[in-house]
């Protein structure tokens, strides 16, 4: 990792609120500015993180999709307006108003990454739809508009270490294996020199113990440093609440955990790559533990809706 040594990152795993696309970018918008103050180089955002992720038919509402790309270009503005890159998640409409596969303008769940000159943007490869995820009845991936073949190119970004090629995937692109193609993979054969997976990854029970194997995996053939972003608290698709506990990690280029930020920690961390990182060795809370955090988190979050004065709970006993 000599290549980036010196390259500082702000990770922010933010709190997303659902719907409120105004509120999630002015949240943004403070800590880019923050961001430049402290030095880095690049600050990135989870996926979704404008508009929310789970919030279900609100993605086939017109004028919410427009408010969003609003705010996409207030975040992208303060960006070149601070001079720092932003890499971030939201939905983003096809350029040249092609259709969707329900007649509706074409959204893809995508990346804009901005600030280091040209606004450029990554969209969603493999989508999952399977339990809460619905991802192809609202989003056109990457497969569908490149007609099974897209184009896994790298970004040139400037930072203060001259300029660097990075590759940024999506969420359930990294979980490749039970799809025919690889995003991480034809990346780095394009020169990426280090990977940004912006994720909206629920909680479920000992899912980071499997992400790690897998990234180990993924690396053991692509050697990059790998940076991946959750957010943390709740969303509500109507049916379920559910639960995002952040755990955001880098990995260097042999899969090892070299940066953790605590579950349900939200807010801003700074990563210096030095060329010397330190394995750090992953939190083990213990199942118990885990559990209890989750169901913490899901109703201290829940009960935050409820107006001031109905914030009370009955307990049977």
């Amino acid at each position: 990792m000599d290549k980036l040594s010196g390259l500082k990152i702000a990770i922010c795993q933010m709190n997303v609120i659902p719907g409120r696309p105004d509120l999630n970018a002015e949240y943004m918008i403070n800590k880019i500015y923050l961001a430049v103050k402290n030095g880095n180089d690049v600050i990135v955002f989870p996926e979704m993180c404008v508009p929310g992720y789970m919030i279900g038919d609100r993605f086939e509402d017109a004028a919410f999709i427009a408010d969003v790309q609003i705010f996409n270009k207030k975040i992208c503005d303060a960006a070149k307006e601070a001079g720092v890159v932003v890499i971030f998640g939201t939905v983003i409409i096809d350029r040249v108003m092609k259709k969707g596969e329900d007649g509706r303008q074409r959204k893809y769940n995508g990346a804009l990454i901005a600030g280091s000159g040209a606004i450029d943007y990554v969209i969603k490869t493999l989508q999952p739809n399977y339990r809460i995820f619905d991802d192809d009845r609202y989003f056109y991936s990457g497969r569908k508009a490149f007609d099974g073949h897209p184009k896994f190119m790298p970004i040139e970004i400037g930072a203060k270490i001259g300029k660097i090629k990075i590759g940024v995937i999506l969420c359930e692109d990294m979980w490749h294996e039970d799809y025919p193609l690889n995003p991480t993979e034809e990346l780095v054969k394009n020169g990426a020199e280090i990977v940004f997976n912006l994720s909206a990854s629920p909680w479920t029970w000992q899912k980071n113990r499997k992400r790690h194997k897998v990234v180990k995996g993924l690396l053991s053939r692509n050697p990059v440093p790998f940076v991946y972003v959750n957010n943390t608290g709740i969303q509500d698709t109507g049916k379920n609440i559910v639960i995002f506990e952040g755990s955001s990690t880098v990995y260097g280029k042999s899969g090892e955990i070299i940066f953790e930020i605590p579950p349900y920690e939200s807010g801003v961390r700074d990563f210096v790559f030095d060329g010397n990182e330190k394995t750090v060795i992953a939190a083990e809370r213990g199942d118990t533990k885990e559990l209890y955090e989750a169901l913490k988190c899901a109703i201290g979050e829940f009960i935050k809706t409820f107006p001031p004065h109905m914030r009370k709970v009955v307990v049977g006993l």
